[in-house]
């Protein structure tokens, strides 16, 4: 499980973040984790308007 924690996140963050969780699945293959899945969360205390991935 991945988490990560922003004040303010921004839209980039999120896609960032996503693009991150992609790379630890790479990684895990690489290293042949047979578990399918990798959750993930991001968490903010201050949001400017709703996102929608």
């Amino acid at each position: 499980m991945s988490v990560e924690v922003k004040v303010k996140p921004k839209e980039r963050d999120i896609e960032d973040y996503i693009e991150r969780l992609a790379f630890l699945r790479r990684y895990k293959d690489e290293l042949g984790d047979k578990r399918k899945n990798i959750y993930g969360t991001l968490a903010g205390a201050m949001l400017n308007k709703p996102v929608a991935i």
